[in-house]
């Protein structure tokens, strides 16, 4: 079997059975609908592929072969829409998005012939469609600035991340499609495809093991929150709250950290955290950054700090690793907890551990 094909069985296997895993788990995370559709895409394409590589593709089969990629954009789009925004439904407005597919498939039905250039279409199509999702990833991020810990600001690098690896494929596509069809390396030809096909191989396995880490991602915003909260970063955050009132949600919000040591829940949100100390998320995200000057997620991650070096300081388990306790504090991430932790206190944890 040819090594192109052996990366299209690979690829078409690990899609279809991701791809099942997220349509189980749709109750947890609408997004994970599109996600879903949108890896059995990958799956139905790189099976074609597979056929067309071994010359067992059909005529209907080949016409065809234009269709799937106009299915990218618009499925990673409401996948970020679906996973961000509260109120999305799929409606009418929706299923514009996919009327270049049904165009296309329509064609090919009817024997038509597609222009040489369709593929360039079809690369602006999910160029757009590129945009138009990191521009919302960026308005939500904007708009969540102070209310995510650091597990969800984790989260929301990892979606942009998924589109800036769409844009590395739309733009290997084009060097392949346009420019260099097959490049030379240590006087050995090789087919860009290839190179290609590797990279949403990769993309596959990364996507599957983020999706298998963390199958609800997000906290969804209203379209009224993403905008007013936005303005509210833009125009430096008004107070909008008495001092003495600041002053009372601080009091409490002390005296419950101090209690219920909400900071080792590693799915953490202003939100949630002002629904149980009964007061309104943005008086609480306000009484943090002015009277604390600092803003929640920082807050957050200073109290697992602290939470740490209480711990290595004072062990109940001698024999408790440095990861043990890191999770234990509520970090996720072993990177984002070693470079907190030096910045906090100067020193690695295993360089604090050592000088106690």
């Amino acid at each position: 079997m040819k090594f192109i094909s052996i990366i299209h069985v690979i690829v078409v296997v690990q899609s279809a059975l991701f791809a099942l895993v997220l349509f189980t788990k749709t109750s947890e995370k609408r997004g994970n609908l599109y996600l879903g559709l949108l890896l059995t895409t990958v799956a139905i394409n790189f099976a074609y592929n597979f056929l067309f590589a071994n010359q067992l593709a059909s005529h209907t089969l080949i016409s065809l072969s234009a269709s799937y990629g106009f299915l990218y954009g618009p499925l990673a789009y409401l996948y970020v829409r679906s996973s961000l925004i509260k109120e999305y439904k799929f409606n009418r407005a929706s299923s514009l998005h996919f009327l270049p597919f049904v165009a296309v498939v329509a064609g090919a039905i009817v024997g038509m012939s597609w222009f040489p250039q369709i593929a360039l279409v079809l690369l602006g199509s999910m160029s757009v469609y590129v945009v138009l999702g990191l521009r919302l990833i960026i308005q939500y991020q904007k708009a969540t600035w102070q209310a995510l810990s650091e597990n969800g600001t984790r989260e929301v690098r990892w979606m942009k991340f998924f589109f800036y690896a769409m844009i590395m494929i739309i733009v290997t596509n084009l060097v392949q499609g346009q420019l260099y069809p097959v490049i030379d390396i240590s006087g050995r030809a090789i087919n860009t495809e290839v190179l290609i096909h590797l990279s949403i191989l990769l993309l596959v396995n990364i996507v599957t093991v983020q999706g298998l880490r963390n199958p609800s991602l997000f906290m969804r915003l209203s379209k009224q929150e993403l905008v007013t909260k936005s303005d509210h970063k833009k125009t430096g955050g008004a107070n909008l709250y008495s001092q003495s009132l600041l002053d009372e949600i601080l009091a409490k919000l002390n005296t419950y950290v101090s209690e219920g040591q909400p900071y080792t829940d590693p799915e953490l949100t202003v939100n949630k955290l002002a629904d149980t100390i009964n007061v309104h998320p943005k008086a609480l995200s306000q009484a943090i950054n002015t009277q604390l000057g600092s803003n929640f997620s920082d807050y957050i991650n200073s109290l697992r700090i602290a939470y740490v070096k209480e711990r290595l300081e004072s062990p109940a388990d001698e024999s408790q690793t440095i990861v043990e306790v890191m999770y234990d504090a509520g970090f996720n991430s072993r990177s984002v907890f070693n470079t907190l932790f030096k910045k906090k206190t100067g020193l690695t944890p295993s360089e604090y551990r050592k000088q106690l």
